[in-house]
């Protein structure tokens, strides 16, 4: 049985892509600084490829400096040069990496060589002394979209807005923005707003108070991207239909995730109208409507591809329940979806044994896919999760080695209709079963050898899967890809064996194109293969209650071996789980960062320091806090007494820790609703 099976089952999904940095090409063609693999026994990551503009350049050590650090101030001694000269900074951020910061951005552009003076920070051989890499500055690429014209509300029919987003392959200076759009009505200026999103690459923009008169009017936007730093430049027109013209304005196809048909009107419609009939793709059937103001989404009952119709009839109702009276029609072309891996973001990372160790994903329009499994070693985790959480990236190369590398063919029964989403599943069994308490990376990628998306002009692909056994599987220090499209990523920077001449930006979306599979970075996912599910719960006085329980049954586990280790991965307290699948500890002996559970060969790992604990801000979490341990509760035989009667009240007190003697006095003192006391009494018995 080999290593990596694979399961097929058909589906059609819609999931979140992952989107990585991608280099581009630069208009000064230079040959890379090949990576000598020799210096991977000092270097163990720096930047390469194409940077941003704002970038720092890094190096990071394989190992810690050996003298002082100080990471304040800047280096004095001069140990990276650059050609052309750059004018900045050089600190240690830590023991291990070096950062050097510009006082300025970048030019764009340009292509700088580095020069690390390795020798001064560490003995290596004569022809070692000096390390050399390249970098280029990304050249800035501008698009401009229109997502929606709509009513500024359903009350009104005058007034409109326009709705656009702009992207940049960089970031930017948001200052430029507003000289980047001019809009017009019939020669009128516009006001143009801006809003920027979380992504700095991301920044939207709202065309204000276009009016709708008497007759037909149009919106003109022109961008020119140069406050952007960039040369592109372009221009959109718009037809706004006049207060008696309800019509179509404008319509799109959406592929992805769902595929459907956008409509927007000049008017909002009602919401309850059946559109049945009145709207219709003729080769299509069953299609659904879904309304909201002036749009309409229609959603075909499966893909459809190639040439169709789509008909809008008359009677279409708008807001007021005027209806449309005029019948039109709309040539649609619905082009093949292009070549695309992708893996549930919501999957789980820790898989219990029931699951058979399987990893699922989709794939569209591939005849195979890149499969690469990293091993984080058991021993290695604590170190791993001092930077990561179990789904993390962060510092690879430290604690994981590749253990597998291969390619899967998707449609060895050549009965799988690939041209659609289909969900795969791979047996890790194989791999995973081999280091019990490992984490494991499996990564996707694919290659223009892959694709089926069919190309004009261009040759059927006949070149034949590549695939690796096991002796191709490194296993060393020096697990540096060799092949195109492959990296290893490390924080920010990367090693890969990339040519700026190769990329083009605006091909970046071509499948005929190779730009299309150099943007694309491999997708992964992080497996944990255990059966122990932890719970821990640290109390005020420091000490620590945990819950071991079988993620298959839900029974508790009993005779589990806790480790609690602090941030320096030393272990501070250990205990087993008692019958119950419980565990106390009364008081830890410093700060507790990770718990490490141990069954056999089972391993499971709960990360608890209080950046990790759960967000209790929708839960009613009040209540009282005992002092001391201590918790007292005062019961009386009922809740109202009149003048007269006598009162019969116990005191009960909880001392779990024994705190206080069996004969320790309790005073209670009686007050009236003046809140004078009228009686008091001190009781020394413990019963």
């Amino acid at each position: 049985m080999k290593p990596l099976q694979l399961v097929q089952k058909a589906a059609l999904l819609g999931l979140v892509v992952l989107l990585f940095a991608f280099p581009i090409s630069s208009c000064k063609k230079k040959n890379r600084i090949p990576f000598d693999p020799a210096f991977a026994t000092y270097i163990s990551a720096y930047t390469t490829g194409s940077i941003s503009v704002a970038s720092n350049i890094r190096i990071r050590l394989t190992d810690a400096f050996a003298g002082d650090v100080n990471t304040k101030d800047p280096v004095q001694e001069k140990l990276l040069t650059f050609s052309p000269k750059i004018d900045g900074d050089l600190f240690w951020i830590d023991n291990q990496t070096l950062e050097f910061r510009p006082k300025e951005k970048l030019p764009r552009g340009e292509v700088y060589e580095a020069i690390l003076r390795l020798d001064k920070i560490t003995k290596v051989p004569n022809e070692m002394e000096k390390f050399r890499f390249d970098f280029v500055v990304m050249q800035q690429h501008v698009e401009v979209s229109i997502d929606n014209i709509r009513p500024y509300n359903n009350d009104s029919l005058r007034w409109m807005q326009l709705s656009g987003k702009l992207t940049t392959l960089d970031v930017c200076d948001v200052n430029g923005l507003p000289n980047v759009i001019t809009a017009t009505e019939s020669g009128t200026p516009l006001a143009v707003n801006w809003s920027s999103d979380k992504d700095p690459h991301i920044h939207y923009f709202t065309v204000d108070s276009i009016a709708r008169r008497d007759k037909d009017e149009k919106v003109l936007l022109k961008w020119n991207a140069q406050p952007l730093e960039s040369k592109q430049t372009g221009e959109f027109e718009q037809e706004i239909p006049s207060l008696s013209n309800f019509k179509v304005m404008r319509y799109t196809i959406v592929q992805q995730p769902e595929q459907y048909i956008q409509l927007l009107f000049s008017d909002p419609l009602q919401a309850n109208q059946s559109l049945t009939g009145i709207i219709d793709i003729p080769s299509a059937y069953n299609e659904r409507f879904a309304i909201e103001s002036n749009e309409v989404r229609i959603y075909p009952s499966y893909r459809l591809s190639g040439n169709h119709t789509l008909r809008v009839n008359a009677g279409v109702k708008n807001i007021a329940g005027y209806s449309s009276n005029n019948d039109e029609s709309f040539d649609l072309v619905f082009e093949e979806m292009k070549p695309e891996v992708k893996i549930d973001d919501q999957q789980r990372v820790i898989l219990p044994s029931t699951d058979g160790l399987v990893f699922p994903f989709q794939a569209v329009n591939l005849s195979a896919v890149d499969v690469k499994v990293m091993r984080i070693f058991e021993s290695n985790v604590p170190q791993f999760l001092q930077v990561n959480d179990l789904g993390g990236t962060s510092q690879m190369r430290r604690v994981g080695r590749t253990i597998k590398r291969t390619t899967v063919n998707l449609n060895e029964k050549g009965d799988t209709d690939l041209a659609v989403w289909n969900t795969f599943y791979l047996n890790l069994d194989e791999v995973i079963k081999t280091e019990p308490g490992a984490v494991y990376r499996v990564e996707l990628s694919f290659r223009k050898a892959y694709s089926l998306f069919h190309c004009e002009g261009h040759d059927e692909n006949t070149q034949e899967l590549r695939e690796l056994s096991a002796d191709n599987n490194t296993d060393s220090d020096d697990d540096i890809p060799q092949y195109y499209g492959d990296y290893e990523y490390y924080d920010d920077y990367y090693y890969d064996d990339y040519y700026y001449e190769d990329y083009d930006y605006r091909q970046r979306e071509n499948p005929c194109h190779q730009s299309y599979y150099s943007s694309r970075q491999a997708v992964g996912k992080n497996i944990l293969a255990s059966d122990i599910g932890l719970v821990a719960k640290l109390g005020t006085d420091n000490s620590m209650f945990f819950a071991a329980s079988d993620i298959k049954t839900t029974k508790p586990l009993k005779e589990v071996e806790l480790e609690v280790l602090n941030y320096q991965q030393q272990i501070i307290a250990s205990i087993k789980t008692d019958g119950n699948g419980f565990a106390k500890l009364d008081k830890l002996d410093g700060v507790p960062f990770l718990l490490v559970a141990k069954q056999g060969k089972q391993r499971g790992y709960l990360k608890v320091d209080g950046g990790h604990a759960l967000n209790l801000s929708t839960f009613d979490i009040g209540g009282e806090q005992s002092q001391k341990g201590l918790k007292g509760m005062l019961y009386g035989e009922r809740g109202v007494w009149r003048p007269g009667d006598t009162l019969f009240l116990s005191f009960i007190l909880e001392d779990e820790k024994k705190a206080l003697p069996e004969v320790h006095p309790v005073s209670f003192e009686l007050m009236n609703s003046r809140g004078q006391v009228v009686h008091k009494m001190v009781r020394s018995k413990s019963e």
